[in-house]
This record gives C-alpha cells, sequence and structure tokens, in this order.
C-alpha cells in the first residue's frame, strides 16, 4: 500500500511539475487586430532602368518572401510645372494627359499593371519630395493647397478612369513626412496639410473614386499634429480606413501612440499601418547611397525582425518594410542618389541588372509567409527571458502560427500550450539565424494541446499547426451528403471594401478545400464599388466557368448589387438590400434608386436572382436602416420577381421565421446560404453552405442555381459537417410537390448524418410550426432519425431542420403538399404582417419621411409597386381568413 500511495504521490509531483514548467500560453479566445497586409516599399523608377529585372525582384518578393503589400515611393512632388489652369476643381486633360502618358509615369502604371497581375492590389501611391516652384518647393506655399491637393487627385483619377486598362491600387499617401526639413516633402502648416487631405477627399468623392482611399499622416516625429488636423476633418476621415506612421529601430512609439490617439477618437474603427519601418541602416547613411557595412543577420536582419514584431504586438494591421530593392531617388530634393536599405541588393548602381537577396529576405519569409492578410493576431505570454513572441489564427487555412526572436545567447526550451484553440496534433518548425536561411527542422509533436521546442540562440523561429478538428475548417474525410447532393458556396468576394486585401484568383480551389466545395459563386459588385475590383471583376462575368476551375471544384463569376443606405460613405445609396444574381451573361455596375431594375435586368438574363442578408432581419418590422436589411424583399416576392432568399455570415432564427411567413403565404421562394466571404471576418468558403441535388449528369454550374431557383437545397451554418435527408411518402425530397385529392397522412423521415460527433435535435416543422422532434448525438456512421406522420388538412409546406442552443444549424428547403389545387394559405396573420411592413415603409419614404432623401426620381413607381404588394397581400389574408373559418 505504501508502494501505491508513492507511486501516486510522484504521479502527482510529474504532472504538477509539467504543468509548471509551461512558459508559453497562446490563448485562441483573446484576439486583437486582424491583418491587412504585410509588404514593402519599392521604387517603380526602376521600371524604365531595367523592367525585367524589377520583375524577377517582385516575382520573389511575392511567391518567395510572401509580400500581399506593396507601398510605391517615387519623387518628386513637381510633375505639374506649371498651373495647368485657374480652376483647382477642373482637371484640364489635354494638359494632365500629356504628364500621366510620359515615362516619369508609365513606370508608375507598369509596376502597378504587373502587380495586379500577380493578384496584388493592396497598392498605396506615395510621392515625395518637392513641389513645383511656383507652389513653393521644400517650403508649401499659403494658397498653394489646393492646388496640390488637384494634382494627387488627378493622377488617381488618370490611373483609375483614363488610363487603358484602368489599374488597381487602394490608397494614396499624398504627403511624405512633412516635419522632416522639406527633403521627403514640401514643409507646410498643420492646416495647410489638414487643408490637402481635406480638399484631395473631396476630389475623389466627386469623381466617383470609391477603391481609393487617404493614409496618412505617413510623418516622423512630427505626426500628432498631423493626425489630428486629418482626424478633426469628417470630410477627411470620410475617406481614410488607416493611418499610416514611420519608425526605424527598436521602439513602438509612433506605432502606439498612433494607436492609442485612434483609441480615444470618435473613429476608433480605424487602423495602422507601419509605412515605413526597419532597422536603421548605418545610421540613416544607406539613403545617401552609401552600403551599410553589415547586412546580416546579428545586427541587422535579426533586429529588424524583433522591431516589426513589436509593431504587430502593438495592434498595428500592417508593415510595410524599407524596402523592397535598392533603388535611385531624387532624395533629397532633386540631387540624384540611391537608397541602400534594400531587402535585394543591387550589383551595380550604373547597370542595375541583378538584385540578390539579403538576409533580410529568409528573415522577414518566416512571418510573411505564413501571416496572411485575415489572420488575426491572438494572445500569447511567455515566462522567458529575451524573447519576443507573436501569435496569429488564420480562419480561412485553420493555421496557428507562433513566431518570435530569440534574443539569449544561449538555445532556450519552449515549453507551450494551446488554451481555446481547437486540436493541434503537429508543428512544423522554420528557423533563420547567422548561419542558416528559412531553414527546415524536425516538426514538432503536439499532445494534449501542449508541446516543446528548443529554440537556437540568436534566432527567428516559427511554429505552425494546422487546427484540423476546427469545426470552421473541418475537411469532410467522407462526405455527409447523398451522392447526388453538391455542397457550395453561393456567395464570396476577392475583398470586402477597405479593412481587407484583395483575394488572389489562383487561391480560389485551394480555399474550396477545407469545407470540401464542389463549386462557388464569385460575386463581382455592380453596385457601388465596395467590394474590390469591380472594374477588374465585372468583365469576368460571361456566363462560363472561371479558368481556375478544376475537376470537382467549379469556379464561376456572378455578381451582386448593392447601394447601402448606411454603413458605407459612398454616395449613391438605396433602400432595397443586397441581390444576387446567378447564371448572368454579363455584369455591369448599375446606379438606380430601387432594385426592382435590377431584378428585372437579371430576369432578362435568365439569371437566378434574389435577396441576401436575411440574417440582419428581427422579428420586427423594421423602423430604422443599416447596410444591408433586406427592406424590399415582401414586395418582390409578392410581385413574383425573385427566385430565392439567403441567410450568410451568421445564423439568426429571424431570417427563417421571415421566409416561414412568406411560405404561409403560399410563395415558392428557393433558401439558400453563402459565406459572404471575406465580409465575414474571413471564416473559410462554405462555413455556411448550400447543398443543391443535382440529378442530371454530368454537373454543371448552371443545374446548380437551377436547383437554388427550385428549392431543391439543404442549408447548413456549419461547414461539410452535416447533413439533413428529408423524404417525404419515400420519396418526395425538397423542392417537389405531393398532390392530394383530398385530406389525408403523409410519413416523413429525417436522417441526420455527421462527419464528427454533434448532439442536437431534429425538426419537422409544417407551415411553420414544430410537430415532431426528435433529439440525439449524430456520429459517423451513426445518424439521428425522425420519423412521423402528420395529418395534412390544407394546402401546406413542409421542411426539416437541425437545432442547437444557438439555433438552426442545417435548414431543408420545403416539401410542398397541394391539396386540390389550392395554394397555401395557413396564415392571415403573416399576410397581414407584411400589409404593416408595407404601411410603415410607405410612410417612412413618403414625402417628410426618414427614408424619402433615397428616392429622387422614382418614388411614385417605388410607391405603386409597395401598393400592388399590398393588394397581393390583401388577398392572401382573405382567402386565408375563409379557408380557416371553413
Amino acid at each position: 500500500m505504501r508502494n501505491l500511495l508513492f507511486i501516486v504521490c510522484l504521479l502527482i509531483l510529474v504532472s504538477g511539475n509539467k504543468v509548471s514548467s509551461q512558459n508559453i500560453t497562446v490563448d485562441g479566445a483573446r484576439k486583437y487586430q486582424t491583418i491587412h497586409g504585410l509588404g514593402v516599399n519599392i521604387n517603380p523608377q526602376s521600371w524604365n532602368v531595367n523592367p525585367e529585372a524589377v520583375k524577377n525582384v517582385i516575382d520573389s518578393l511575392i511567391t518567395g518572401m510572401g509580400c500581399t503589400s506593396f507601398r510605391l515611393m517615387f519623387d518628386d512632388c513637381d510633375w505639374e510645372a506649371v498651373n495647368d489652369n485657374n480652376d483647382p476643381n477642373s482637371y484640364n486633360w489635354s494638359y494632365y494627359d500629356a504628364i500621366y502618358s510620359a515615362p516619369r509615369f508609365t513606370c508608375v502604371w507598369n509596376t502597378i499593371s504587373y502587380l495586379n497581375s500577380k493578384g496584388i492590389t493592396d497598392i498605396t501611391l506615395s510621392p515625395d519630395g518637392a513641389a513645383s516652384g511656383w507652389m513653393g518647393g521644400t517650403k508649401l506655399k499659403e494658397g498653394a493647397e489646393v492646388e496640390y491637393a488637384e494634382m494627387m487627385a488627378s493622377m488617381v483619377y488618370y490611373g483609375q478612369k483614363r488610363r487603358s486598362p484602368a489599374i488597381q491600387f487602394s490608397m494614396l499617401s499624398p504627403i511624405n513626412e512633412t516635419t522632416c526639413g522639406g527633403g521627403e516633402a514640401p514643409v507646410m502648416t498643420t492646416d495647410q496639410l489638414g487643408t490637402i487631405f481635406s480638399d484631395i477627399a473631396a476630389h475623389l468623392i466627386n469623381d466617383g473614386i470609391t477603391n481609393v482611399t487617404l493614409i496618412g499622416p505617413d510623418d516622423c516625429g512630427g505626426w500628432p499634429s498631423s493626425f489630428h488636423a486629418m482626424i478633426t476633418n469628417t470630410t477627411t476621415m470620410s475617406k481614410v480606413r488607416f493611418f499610416g506612421g514611420h519608425q526605424y529601430g527598436n521602439s513602438t512609439s509612433t506605432s502606439q501612440g498612433l494607436i492609442d490617439s485612434i483609441k480615444n477618437s470618435a473613429y476608433s474603427d480605424k487602423g495602422v499601418i507601419m509605412t515605413e519601418a526597419n532597422e536603421v541602416c548605418n545610421g540613416f547613411k544607406c539613403d545617401g547611397g552609401i552600403y551599410n557595412p553589415d547586412y546580416g543577420f546579428t545586427n541587422y536582419a535579426g533586429p529588424a525582425y524583433k522591431d516589426i514584431l513589436q509593431h504587430l504586438n502593438v495592434g498595428v494591421n500592417g508593415i510595410q518594410i524599407w524596402e523592397g530593392y535598392d533603388s535611385r531617388y531624387h532624395h533629397p530634393n532633386r540631387y540624384l542618389t540611391w537608397s541602400m536599405w534594400g531587402i535585394f541588393a543591387v550589383n551595380d548602381t550604373l547597370h542595375p541588372d541583378v538584385y540578390t537577396k539579403r538576409p533580410h529576405f529568409y528573415v522577414f519569409k518566416q512571418l510573411y509567409n505564413f501571416v496572411r492578410p485575415g489572420s488575426q493576431r491572438i494572445d500569447i505570454s511567455t515566462s522567458l527571458y529575451n524573447m519576443t513572441l507573436s501569435a496569429f489564427y488564420d480562419p480561412a487555412k485553420g493555421t496557428t502560427v507562433i513566431t518570435g526572436k530569440n534574443d539569449s545567447g544561449g538555445d532556450q526550451s519552449v515549453e507551450g500550450i494551446f488554451k481555446n484553440l481547437s486540436e493541434v496534433s503537429t508543428l512544423k518548425f522554420y528557423f533563420t539565424d547567422a548561419s542558416h536561411n528559412f531553414s527546415r527542422g524536425p516538426d514538432v509533436p503536439v499532445t494534449a494541446q501542449t508541446f516543446s521546442k528548443i529554440i537556437p540562440a540568436y534566432s527567428v523561429f516559427t511554429l505552425i499547426g494546422n487546427n484540423k478538428k476546427d469545426p470552421e475548417v473541418v475537411h469532410a474525410a467522407s462526405r455527409p451528403e447523398p451522392e447526388e447532393w453538391y455542397a457550395g458556396d453561393m456567395h464570396v468576394h476577392r475583398n470586402c471594401g477597405e479593412g481587407t486585401s484583395v483575394l488572389p484568383e489562383g487561391d480560389f480551389t485551394a480555399m474550396m478545400e477545407p469545407n470540401d466545395l464542389a463549386v462557388i459563386s464569385v460575386l463581382a459588385d455592380m453596385g457601388d464599388g465596395e467590394v474590390k475590383d469591380s472594374k477588374t471583376d465585372l468583365p469576368k462575368v460571361n456566363g462560363t466557368d472561371a479558368v481556375q476551375s478544376i475537376p470537382g471544384r467549379t469556379v464561376h463569376w456572378d455578381a451582386e448589387w448593392h447601394f447601402d443606405p448606411a454603413g458605407t460613405t459612398f454616395e449613391n445609396k438605396a433602400l432595397g438590400g443586397h441581390i444576387v444574381l446567378l447564371g448572368l451573361k454579363e455584369a455591369h455596375t448599375i446606379w438606380d434608386e430601387s432594385p426592382y431594375k435590377i431584378l428585372a435586368y437579371g430576369r432578362s438574363q435568365n439569371a437566378i436572382v434574389g435577396f441576401c442578408h436575411m440574417q440582419y432581419l428581427k422579428d420586427s418590422i423594421p423602423g430604422t436602416l443599416d447596410c444591408c436589411t433586406p427592406i424590399d424583399y415582401p414586395v418582390e416576392a409578392a410581385l413574383g420577381t425573385i427566385d430565392f432568399l439567403a441567410e450568410d455570415v451568421w445564423l439568426n432564427d429571424a431570417s427563417v421565421d421571415a421566409y416561414y411567413r412568406l411560405l404561409n403565404c403560399g410563395f415558392r421562394l428557393g433558401w439558400a446560404a453563402g459565406t459572404d466571404f471575406p465580409c465575414n471576418n474571413s471564416k473559410p468558403f462554405g462555413s455556411l453552405l448550400t447543398y443543391v441535388q443535382v440529378k442530371n449528369k454530368p454537373f454543371s454550374y448552371r443545374q446548380w442555381v437551377e436547383g437554388i431557383k427550385n428549392g431543391r437545397t439543404v442549408v447548413t451554418t456549419n461547414g461539410h459537417q452535416e447533413f439533413l435527408d428529408l423524404k417525404v411518402n419515400g420519396n418526395a425530397t425538397p423542392g417537389d410537390e405531393i398532390r392530394l385529392k383530398d385530406k389525408g397522412t403523409l410519413g416523413a423521415e429525417v436522417i441526420w448524418t455527421s462527419v464528427l460527433a454533434q448532439t442536437g435535435r431534429i425538426e419537422l416543422v409544417l407551415n411553420g410550426k414544430v410537430v415532431a422532434k426528435q433529439e440525439g448525438t449524430a456520429k459517423p456512421g451513426e445518424p439521428v432519425i425522425l420519423k412521423a406522420n402528420m395529418p395534412i388538412k390544407e394546402s401546406s409546406w413542409l421542411c426539416a431542420r437541425r437545432m442547437d442552443e444557438k439555433g438552426h444549424r442545417s435548414h431543408t428547403a420545403p416539401v410542398y403538399v397541394t391539396m386540390k389545387d389550392a395554394p397555401v394559405r395557413a396564415s392571415t396573420e403573416d399576410a397581414t404582417y407584411f400589409i404593416k411592413w408595407i404601411d410603415k415603409t410607405l410612410v417612412n419614404i413618403a414625402p417628410g419621411g426618414p427614408w424619402n432623401k433615397y428616392f429622387t426620381h422614382d418614388l411614385d413607381v417605388v410607391q405603386n409597386r409597395y401598393l400592388q404588394a399590398r393588394r397581393v397581400y390583401e388577398k392572401i389574408a382573405l382567402e386565408a381568413t375563409k379557408e380557416h373559418n371553413r
């Protein structure tokens, strides 16, 4: 007995020592900023010297190092040598066209065009240096602000709207380090800077430039006053998504100061990008064309990595290292010199045709190659000394990344534990030091969410693990659905406005893998252009599958239309809601005050059209506006102009309640679900998905969207993990109709299959009411089955759903039952609800109403449509009352 007690005590002691020895904790529940992009500064003027060499370097920066963000620095700000005209609000295009088509700017356009061809649109234009003499040269003249702003805005307009083909870039930094003595930008007062930003913002708004925002102050030590001039101007802030800061060396005073200032402002949703950051290069002598005597890991590249991690840990959304390759600038103020900070070293300044990698390349590959746009920084803490750490979770790929810098003179043993993250089985290990360049070490096993690894002295390291059992990214090794059902995401974008980068098209099929999708609908923005890049994407809508499609993975371009009444800064706004159009043959931007014309446009192409964002609904009639509530869905359902409704991003039972109301009125609309990626915090494609039954072979995209229209769907808000197989009277599945001559009883069976163990309940819903339920745990090979017999007394509809504590997780479209050829008239109350909906909306849009401002030319037509729909619901309500009084 004593021996047994001794062993037990020893085991407890060992276990306790194991827990106490953990010196790193990664906590997935504590989430911080989302990463916008990681990249570099580059000089487009090098393009005119040797374009092929620049292409090779850009290729290596993107595909080798992993850059997703580029800031193009070029000088000087003096291209408007004489005033184009006397009106700063009117561009003289005969003057500007000659400037922007000359070699000084073709190198800029060509560099951007090449980046665009590689899928990069997170690009900032940042001219620097002195202004023209008539504007003041190195010190801006009072009154020249409006002309300086016009010059900058004309450059944006030319690239976006006059150049053919247009080039895609996302930000403009019009003033670079104005407090640094006139060498980087004209010296100007704070008021002058504020005026310039405000005037450029006004130009962008008036010019209809919706996909370019402003970034600043991009200043050195004097940034606080410049920041204040920007953030106190509402016009400027309508065109600002990120503030930019510069910092070199081992300090976070600028990044921390910017983030703290934003938090204490009225614009706490804005972010920060360190648009210039690096370790100091040879006491800043590298600016003057002098090489750093030591570009090595120990004294330059390694410390730079620590600097960048510290900025990220403060909370910045992006990093742009100074700089991508050695370049020649007019710096400062018009004398030719070279910047020798490059990640790529130029071999010969007289003949710059060969560039070689410096240690920075391998060091920053440790971060850039794994932390992609959309990743979230998560909490990591350590008791280790001389260890700088950051951790990130990528919801799109389901990966956790730990990266750090060991500044200790000896190896350090990391004893780590994951908390609030799904299981990780193995960590890949990479490291870089003075004698190793991005070397792969042995994989690190993870047991019970703990791991152990020796980190070499004076090294940069990265550990990467796949959270394979994360419910958001589970790969269904055995599909839960029957053979003739195809899982897809009908609502995918490449971008979600200023807060996200643009997804490269080459990533489509890889992004379909986590949820094993057969099809995705990639939606170009034919509305206000918030989703980038509409100019590039809309021409891809041509009725054929995208070139990225491979067997088993169909990629197809279609479109979404919206002009949000609230939540965006675009000039044109409309009620109605967001419309998804599937099966288009072409798409282009269409502005209109009401969605009915857009629905007609889609129908004219035989497209499948419907409202998305049903999850924005509440179980009440809306009296206020947000970005996306489908205000017009009851009207267009009654008038027969839509084919389906869809939920996305998050589950909300109010969405299916609204669907039930329409079904109770006799409307047979399809039901679908999609992610709205990356507007869903970049959760993987298919986190919400639509199963469509396609019986005829071979499978085609057209059959898939026709299945949505015809109601042959099962949706899930739970990824490709589960399926509800509903059959009525033995063989009728969603979308089918059973015809009865008189009252009778129908038998229904629901089979809930799952690829992992899940507990919940399945329910049968008849005319909006639960008539049978079955609780249980579905496991691989062990489905939960519900069988029930239901008396049918009138024309009806029947569907199945799987519920848990959050609400509906999976939901079938209905099977319809028609008795004596009569339509479904299941609820007087539901028809009356839509009458009240229309009445309230009519009051709101009438002259003097709060929503009247959204109608300048089409109000009478819209009112007539509402009244026409109201009459439909009045007729339905009367028929339902008669039906239930019999």
